[in-house]
């Protein structure tokens, strides 16, 4: 009788330990599941902050392309040749548009394109009575 009481005993158990053993098994799948997906959402985030530094430093070089030509050529954009109005820079990994507006003071601005990100760049170049250039102002505009 001793026998039968100690079988049923561990079978209670047994039968007791099973829905514990399911619970914490969907708690640690859950928490995996969760941990998994945030992984993913950040690895996706961090590659379109890459693509928008990349579009900034494109933006940044055909800035810097566009004060190199007001400075060779100052009026080249109010008819001087090769003009410098408005004109696109092709990279491998994106585009930039460049537009130069101005007389005596030149606003440059340039965008960079990257797989969907844009950011934009503005330069502004004064020329004294001697056109000597100046930089005076460089800034990243947001929209």
């Amino acid at each position: 009788m001793e026998i039968v009481n100690c079988k049923i005993e561990n079978f209670e158990r047994g039968v007791m330990a099973l829905p514990s053993i399911i619970m914490i098994s969907l708690l640690v799948l859950i928490a995996g599941i969760g941990l998994a997906t945030s992984g993913f959402f950040e690895m996706a985030m961090s590659y379109g902050d890459g693509d928008a530094k990349r579009a900034l430093s494109l933006a940044e070089g055909a800035a810097e392309d566009a004060f190199q030509r007001v400075v060779r050529n100052r009026l080249c954009n109010e008819g001087g040749s090769p003009s410098c109005t408005s004109y696109t820079l092709s990279l491998d990994q994106g585009t930039a548009m460049v537009t130069v507006a101005g007389a005596s003071t030149k606003t440059i601005v340039a965008e960079g394109v990257v797989k969907g990100k844009h950011r934009r760049v503005e330069v502004v170049v004064s020329f004294d009575a001697y056109n000597k250039a100046t930089q005076t102002s460089w800034r990243e505009l947001t929209n």
